[in-house]
């Protein structure tokens, strides 16, 4: 494990959790409103102030923006092209992230590193989560997430694209999918985990 890595996992300045959580906000706000504009001409994204807005407001700020941004896509082209047009913005949005994130930290392309630097980035979104492995597969399970109140289930199913891409951009061996979310009524997220012996297999 890298210094930053571990430094990191110790202590997060409450400055660079809000920095961060800004950082994640545009690139997902960004990935969505693209994808809104390809299909609304007339649509043009709010701009936000951020003077003195804490963190948990950012995060529900953040959530609502997510929510509002799946609801016109499903609205102007149907629920299962909006879902799959978003999932894939997202998910690109979130390998940038996990890749930003992998240089960052020195992320070492080994499991007990992709889980150390995942629980700092979900630190900053305000989830909690487990994470195990087992020759090459495992899990993750949510059992927090500040998100959710303000997610439904169908933007929570959206958004999880970001995550899965967060996680292969952590490490390309890395494969995430969700397979049940605490929006649907479920105790917690739960997300099947494969950790390939080589990329891309």
């Amino acid at each position: 494990m890298s210094l930053k890595l571990a430094i990191a996992s110790a202590y997060l300045p409450k400055r660079t959790i809000r920095n961060e959580l800004l950082h994640v906000e545009q690139a997902t706000n960004a990935a969505l409103d693209e994808a809104i504009m390809a299909s609304v001409p007339t649509y043009r994204p709010r701009i936000l102030d951020n003077d003195g807005v804490g963190l948990e407001e950012l995060r529900d700020r953040m959530a609502r923006g997510h929510k509002e941004r799946v609801a016109i896509l499903v609205e102007t082209l149907g629920e299962e092209k909006a879902v799959d047009l978003a999932r894939r913005a997202l998910y690109k949005a979130g390998m940038q992230l996990g890749k930003e994130a992998r240089e960052k930290l020195g992320v070492r392309d080994e499991p007990r590193d992709l889980e150390r630097a995942a629980k700092v980035l979900y630190r900053v979104l305000g989830i909690e989560f487990t994470m195990s492995f087992h020759d090459g597969r495992g899990e993750m399970r949510v059992h927090r997430c500040a998100l959710a109140r303000n997610y439904d289930s169908g933007t929570c199913a959206v958004l999880c694209a970001t995550d899965e891409g967060v996680v292969h951009g952590l490490s390309e061996r890395a494969v995430l999918k969700f397979t049940q979310h605490l929006t649907s009524g479920k105790p917690e997220c739960l997300a099947e985990l494969k950790f390939e012996r080589e990329a891309g297999k």
